[in-house]
């Protein structure tokens, strides 16, 4: 597990019921999609804006999310693709915002004046 950790490999219950995740999580570390960007700052939540390829990506779509991830431990800002919606090998992934506290429950709301 340790090793996994940290070269971002992929742990799993061999006791489960469901392989599903797990087999998802190995097919894309295998074709080295990656569903989850990590920001570099804690961002304003409500001026996220992520441009795939120069279009623009609305949250109300849902093809993408924005939530803390634990990386190496540590809580960080992230962009995570839905997995139907990530963008492929050569794509332009540009994700824009004001920095702010980081509240993953601002995320795609809309600010009442």
């Amino acid at each position: 597990m340790d090793v996994a950790e940290q070269t971002h490999g992929v742990i799993g219950n061999l006791c489960s019921q469901d392989f599903s995740q797990i087999v998802t999580d190995l097919s894309l570390n295998a074709s080295r999609l990656r569903d989850t960007f990590f920001l570099s700052q804690e961002p304003n939540p409500l001026t996220l804006q992520v441009t795939v390829d120069n279009e623009v990506w609305s949250c109300e779509e849902g093809m993408y999310t924005y939530d803390r991830v634990e990386d190496q431990g540590v809580p960080r800002p992230a962009i995570i693709f839905d997995r139907t919606a990530m963008p492929q090998p050569g794509q332009q992934i540009s994700v824009r915002y004001d920095q702010g506290d980081g509240d993953p429950a601002l995320f795609c709301t809309e600010v009442s004046e």
